[in-house]
């Protein structure tokens, strides 16, 4: 993989990540910070007995760090690592949290090689995989599971290809222009074959804005492919 590919890819998005993520995603009625919110929401819950131990989260491609103040506010004693394939995106991510670094290490580095020794608690991927070309999704995958504690979980998020709405928004996206989608069957083989030895595939965000009162019934509906978006858990 090309490291200086990815990195000037992102590089030119940095400024107007923003703005680009709340066009793609005008459909749906929610402000951007209600997806970050959702999946360290979904983080919170899987880990309620431990909040307030001192977790390690990995954060793997953090882009420009929106997720990070939410992690620490729900979990209060953790310390995030951010990694990401863009030098910009981590410089604007550590102006961005600068109150927040006791907190957080931000590291750019080559996307596939981890650029550290510690065991993670944690591993978070939100939405990164589809930038990535396959024939590397495995070796990250082993390295990302040499990387997690004996107790720990990742969680990786992806789009679903299943939903016609989260298609219309990838191909609205400007920064999704080189994505491809990864299908549930797809990722449940990829981490077989990455030596993961549970897996679990949830599926999320079944409600647009206008109808959020029912977002309740989500917790009932993780089986459903229908969502516009899933998760993977493995250990």
């Amino acid at each position: 993989m090309s490291e200086e590919f990815y990195e000037s890819e992102f590089d030119q998005y940095v400024e107007e990540y923003d703005n680009m993520h709340k066009f793609s995603t005008r459909h749906s009625g929610f402000d951007t910070s209600y997806f970050d919110l959702y999946k360290v929401n979904i983080l919170q819950q899987e880990f309620k007995t431990r909040i307030n131990e001192p977790l390690k989260i990995l954060n793997f491609g953090c882009g420009i760090g929106k997720s990070e103040s939410i992690m620490i506010q729900k979990f209060p004693h953790c310390h995030i690592h951010s990694i990401d394939v863009s030098k910009k995106s981590v410089e604007y991510g550590l102006e961005k949290n600068k109150d927040l670094l006791k907190q957080i290490t931000y590291i750019h580095f080559d996307g596939i090689h981890l650029p550290f020794t510690e065991k993670f608690d944690i591993i978070f991927i939100a939405n990164v995989f589809h930038h990535i070309e396959f024939q590397y999704h495995k070796e990250i995958l082993i390295n990302l599971k040499n990387a997690l504690a004996p107790d720990g979980y990742l969680y990786m998020f992806e789009h679903n290809p299943a939903n016609p709405l989260t298609m219309k928004a990838v191909k609205d996206c400007c920064f999704d222009g080189n994505a491809r989608l990864l299908s549930t069957n797809y990722t449940r083989s990829l981490y077989k074959e990455a030596g993961f030895s549970f897996i679990e595939i949830n599926y999320t965000l079944f409600f647009p804005a206008f109808l959020q009162s029912l977002s309740f019934l989500e917790r009932f509906m993780t089986f459903i492919p229908i969502g516009a978006q899933y998760y993977c858990k493995a250990r």
